[in-house]
């Protein structure tokens, strides 16, 4: 038996990876039958890409991101 699957590298790091993150992601969930997509979102630019893509292919989506004072006392850097 052969199973073969594809792999998607990005050319550099950054913000403009995210929303085709969040797509590959979709559909490889969708593939699996995977329902939930955990991510991990500081400022919560990641959670809105996931949120809308997650929304739009009917899978929920859980949000983690670190506590309030991380940053400094105080300060919550999560912004949605």
């Amino acid at each position: 038996m052969k199973t073969e699957k594809s792999i998607t590298y990005f050319s550099a790091q950054g913000k403009e990876n995210t929303k085709d993150c969040a797509e590959l992601a979709a559909a490889r969930a969708k593939e699996l039958g995977i329902s939930d997509v955990v991510i991990a979102s500081c400022s919560g630019y990641t959670a809105r890409i996931f949120q809308e893509v997650c929304r739009r292919e009917g899978l929920h989506l859980v949000v983690v991101t670190h506590a309030v004072g991380f940053e400094g006392p105080g300060i919550w850097e999560f912004d949605l």
